[in-house]
């Protein structure tokens, strides 16, 4: 019963992981899959010079470039997005943090923007031994937005049943996390040492249910 929760309890982890799994994109823009697994939009409003250094790994170059994109345009929702994933492979959790949380602010109606803040939300809510109430609100926040839009959202099912493993509502998470899985296939590239939310209540809830 432990092997099943532990496959699970993948689902409910950090930022990169399913970022390329995201088909959301921006009206007459393309998909364009670059390093690092990550998947971002092309088009007419992209920056494709800062496309450019993070295909190539120079991720310092990518974030100075956004950054310039951003000075030009304070409301670069899509900016302020790849922002943000170049600075997570830079180790700036914190800057990244900021940047997504600004491009949802900016787009709130993107469901890329929200899944990468929610995933990086929800590590770092697991990192921190304070448990932000702000970090949760946003986990919760984001999770509820994906499932209103879609109740078969992938991100949104995982997501919520991060939201109630951290409320002890383990029976509940676990029927979330067999949802999301039905809906999406677990990721075989996903690894065991990932961080989990509750693991011994999920354990528990597999025997109940």
């Amino acid at each position: 019963m432990k092997h099943l929760v532990k496959s699970l309890l993948p689902l409910l982890c950090c930022a990169e992981l399913w970022a390329a799994e995201s088909k959301i994109i921006a009206p007459n823009e393309t998909l364009q899959k670059l390093a690092g697994d990550f998947v971002f939009t092309e088009g007419p409003a992209c920056d494709a010079q800062g496309n450019v250094f993070f295909t190539e790994r120079k991720y310092a170059d990518a974030v100075l470039n956004y950054q310039n994109s951003i000075k030009r345009d304070p409301n670069f929702a899509e900016a302020f997005y790849r922002l943000g994933l170049a600075q997570l492979k830079i180790g700036a959790g914190q800057q990244a943090y900021e940047s997504l949380r600004r491009a949802v602010e900016l787009a709130p109606d993107r469901e890329n923007f929200r899944v990468e803040l929610g995933d990086l939300v929800l590590e770092s809510y697991q990192r921190d031994r304070r448990k932000p109430k702000v970090l949760y609100d946003q986990l919760a926040d984001n999770a509820k937005y994906l499932l209103v839009k879609n109740a078969s959202s992938f991100d949104g099912l995982r997501l919520t049943a991060a939201v109630m493993s951290i409320d002890g509502k383990f029976d509940e998470a676990l029927i979330e996390l067999r949802k999301a899985n039905e809906v999406q296939p677990l990721n075989p590239k996903a690894e065991d040492d990932q961080s989990d939310l509750g693991g011994d209540g999920l354990c528990q809830a597999q025997h109940r249910i």
